[in-house]
C-alpha cells in the first residue's frame, strides 16, 4: 500500500515538473536515474519501476538514452579540449579513463552510433555448403539410380 502512495506521488511530482517532455530533456542532457532519485525520495530502482510502468515516461526515457550519448560524447570532447601543454600525466591518465567510461556508455544507450562491435555476421559452414552441393548434383540427375554423366573436356594447350 506504501509503494502505490509513493508511486502516485512520484507520478504527481513528474507531472508537476513538465511530465514526459521536461524528464526527457534532463535524461538527454546527462542527468541519470541516480541523480534524479533523491528528488523523487525513492531508490534508484523504484524511480526506474515506476517510470517503465508509464508507457509515456518509458517510451522518453528510451529516445533520453540515446540523445544522452551525444551528451557524453560531447562532454568528452570538452574534457579533451581543458587539457593543456602543463597537464601531468596523472590528469591525462585520468580523463583517458574517464573517456573510456564515455565511450561504453554512449555505445551501451545508442549502439546504432556509438558501436565498435561489427554490424554484421556472416557463418559460414563447410558442412553445409558441401550438402548443397551434392543436393545440387543429385538435382540434375534423372532418376536416383540412374548413374550421372559427367562429360570432361581436355583442354589440348
Amino acid at each position: 500500500m506504501a509503494g502505490k502512495v509513493l508511486r502516485k506521488k512520484v507520478l504527481k511530482q513528474l507531472d508537476a515538473e513538465g511530465g514526459p517532455e521536461v524528464f526527457f530533456d534532463r535524461i538527454a542532457n546527462g542527468e541519470t536515474i541516480t541523480s534524479l532519485s533523491p528528488e523523487y525520495g525513492c531508490s534508484r530502482n523504484y524511480l526506474a519501476r515506476t517510470i517503465d510502468s508509464q508507457p509515456e515516461y518509458a517510451k522518453m526515457l528510451a529516445k533520453a538514452r540515446q540523445a544522452s550519448a551525444d551528451a557524453l560524447v560531447e562532454g568528452g570532447f570538452e574534457m579533451v579540449e581543458k587539457l593543456g601543454a602543463t597537464s601531468s600525466s596523472t590528469e591525462i591518465a585520468a580523463v583517458r579513463e574517464k573517456l573510456n567510461w564515455r565511450k561504453f556508455m554512449a555505445s551501451s544507450f545508442n549502439q546504432d552510433r556509438y558501436s565498435t562491435k561489427p554490424q554484421t555476421n556472416i557463418q559460414l559452414s563447410v558442412g553445409e555448403l558441401h550438402l548443397d552441393s551434392i543436393r545440387k548434383f543429385t538435382k540434375n540427375m534423372k532418376t536416383v539410380g540412374e548413374p550421372a554423366h559427367i562429360d570432361l573436356e581436355a583442354d589440348d594447350d
